[in-house]
C-alpha cells in the first residue's frame, strides 16, 4: 500500500510497467483513490490488530490442548499427540468470533471512513 501511495522513484517504474499498472494509472489521476488507499490501508491495520490478539491467545491455548504422550510398553514404546477435540472445537468457534469480530472493525472502519471524508463507495 506504502507503494502506491508514495513511491520512491524506482517503485514508480516498476508499477508502471508491471502489474500494478492498470491500479497505478487510475491512481496517478485520482486524489480520492488515493485517499481511499490511505484510508483502506488504515482500516486494514486496526483490524489486523483485533484479530492479531485473538490469534495469539488462540495459539497459547491451542498448544496447550494437544499434548505429546508416551504409549505402550518397551520396546514398543511410542509418543503420540493426543488432542482434546472438544477443547479444539470450542477453540475453532473462538477464532471464528474473533474473526467476524476483525471483519467487522473492518466494516465499520471503511464505512467511517469514507463517510467522513467523502471517499464513496
Amino acid at each position: 500500500m506504502r507503494m502506491l501511495i508514495a513511491p520512491k522513484p524506482f517503485e514508480e517504474r516498476k508499477l508502471i510497467i508491471g502489474r500494478g499498472a492498470e491500479l497505478y494509472s487510475k491512481y496517478r489521476k485520482d486524489a480520492n483513490y488515493r485517499r481511499a488507499l490511505f484510508y483502506a490501508t488504515l482500516a486494514l491495520e486496526e483490524a489486523f490488530a483485533v484479530y492479531r490478539t485473538a490469534l495469539r491467545e488462540y495459539v497459547e491455548e491451542h498448544v496447550k490442548t494437544v499434548q505429546r504422550v508416551e504409549a505402550g510398553e518397551e520396546p514398543f514404546k511410542r509418543v503420540m499427540y493426543v488432542a482434546d477435540l472438544e477443547r479444539l472445537r470450542q477453540l475453532a468457534e473462538k477464532e471464528e468470533a474473533a474473526f467476524e469480530d476483525a471483519l467487522r472493525v473492518l466494516r465499520k472502519g471503511l464505512n467511517e471512513y469514507a463517510v467522513r471524508h467523502g471517499l464513496g463507495d
